[in-house]
């Protein structure tokens, strides 16, 4: 498999600051050789530090979302990959930092109930740094994703909205459960390893 790939796939050309960072993680992984360039390079040009932020509303006045569904999904996956799930500090600025602790916080207060991407933005909290069981959001979040829980530990889909009926057959709970389900075991092995060790603030 690792021989399969063309200089082409692992070459920077043509591709979005992403997948770049998709493919140097997982290449670096793997001791493959690429042509990506550095991790310090490609942070200032993720999702982290370039996402554009919509403006808080007024006290007492609705929101929407300071990103789509589908940034919010951009923003943790370059955390993932810049911060190693958080075995190593991220190349980010201290204004970086705060803009996207800010941004995940919002994320949180917005999309709850859209489980497998809370699950993800809580990993993101700490690998911003911070001890999500500390945030309001972070904890709000867990909370949220502790009730959703089945009593087998399954998480029964991506959301309350997709949630798989009680009755549904084994597979099609399998197939709808299955992410939800890992991402959600994943943030509770991040939060019990409490901060990354490198945070020394």
């Amino acid at each position: 498999m690792l021989a399969r790939p063309a200089p082409a796939d692992l070459a920077p050309s043509g591709k979005p600051p992403l997948k770049r960072l998709e493919i140097r993680y997982y290449a670096a992984k793997a001791g493959v050789r690429h042509g990506i360039e550095p991790y310090t390079e490609l942070a200032t040009l993720s999702p982290l530090a370039t996402l554009p932020i919509t403006p808080r509303p007024a006290p007492g006045l609705p929101g929407t979302g300071p990103l789509t569904n589908a940034e919010g999904y951009s923003l943790t996956h370059a955390a993932f990959y810049l911060g190693d799930y958080g075995r190593t500090a991220l190349p980010l600025t201290g204004q970086q930092l705060a803009r996207a602790g800010d941004l995940v916080d919002r994320m949180l207060n917005h999309w709850q109930e859209r489980w497998d991407l809370a699950a993800e933005l809580v990993i993101t909290q700490l690998i911003l740094g911070l001890e999500p069981l500390d945030t309001p959001s972070g904890t709000a979040a867990v909370q949220c994703l502790v009730r959703a829980q089945r009593p087998d530990g399954a998480l029964p889909g991506r959301s309350a909205a997709l949630r798989v009926p009680v009755l549904a057959p084994a597979g099609e709970l399998f197939r709808k459960a299955y992410h939800t389900t890992l991402v959600t075991a994943l943030m509770g092995l991040v939060i019990l390893s409490g901060r990354p060790a490198w945070h020394h603030v």
